[in-house]
C-alpha cells in the first residue's frame, strides 16, 4: 500500500502506515526470536553450544528485522530533506521520530547468525544512530524534558553509544 500512495500528498498517512508496518515487523521479529509463534521453539538450541543458532529461523528473523529497519527508514526519510537528518522535528512528532531511530538502532544490533563483518557494520550503523539521537537531544532539550520516557531512553542511548565501540 505504501508503494501506491504519494508521500507528498498523504504525508501523515504515509508516516503512520510506515511506522506501523515497522512496528509490526519488529514485533514479529521479537516473537519469532523468542519462539512465541505457534509451532516454534526458541531460536537457540538448548542442548547444543550457546552460540549455535537454527540457521533457517535466524534467516527468517533477520529478514523480519530488515523489513522493520526498512520501514523505520521510510518513516524517518519523510522528515528529511535532501537526504539530510532533520535538525528539528515538529514537537508532536519528535517522540515518534526518536523512537523510530532507537528501534532501528536496536534492531541493527540484534541480527543473528551473521558474519563478523556484518555484525561490525550493523554495530557501526547503530552507533551512528545512537550518536544522532544524542545530538538531537542536545540540540532540542525541550523534547527530552517534555517526555519522561524519552529522558530514560536518552540515558540508555548514551550507555549504548558508550558500549558499542568495544564491539567494533
Amino acid at each position: 500500500l505504501l508503494e501506491q500512495l504519494s508521500p507528498k500528498v498523504y504525508v501523515a498517512f504515509w508516516r503512520q502506515l510506515s511506522y506501523t508496518s515497522a512496528e509490526i515487523y519488529q514485533e514479529l521479529f521479537e516473537l519469532k526470536a523468542k519462539g512465541k509463534l505457534p509451532g516454534l521453539g526458541p531460536l537457540g538450541h538448548e542442548d547444543d553450544e550457546e552460540d549455535k543458532v537454527d540457521v533457517k529461523k535466524a534467516a527468517r528473523c533477520n529478514e523480519l528485522a530488515k523489513h522493520s529497519i526498512k520501514y523505520y527508514g521510510i518513516f524517518l526519510d519523510s522528515y528529511h530533506s535532501d537526504s539530510k537528518s532533520a535538525d528539528q522535528v515538529e514537537r508532536d512528532h519528535a517522540s515518534a521520530y526518536l523512537q523510530a531511530k532507537l528501534n532501528r538502532a536496536r534492531l541493527r544490533t540484534k541480527m543473528m547468525g551473521i558474519s563478523v563483518d556484518q555484525q561490525i557494520e550493523g554495530n557501526k550503523l547503530a552507533l551512528d544512530e545512537y550518536e544522532e539521537i544524542l545530538e538531537y537531544g542536545q540540540r532540542n532539550p525541550e523534547v527530552v524534558e517534555a517526555d519522561v520516557n524519552m529522558s530514560t531512553e536518552m540515558r540508555l542511548c548514551a550507555e549504548m553509544a558508550a558500549l558499542l565501540p568495544s564491539k567494533l
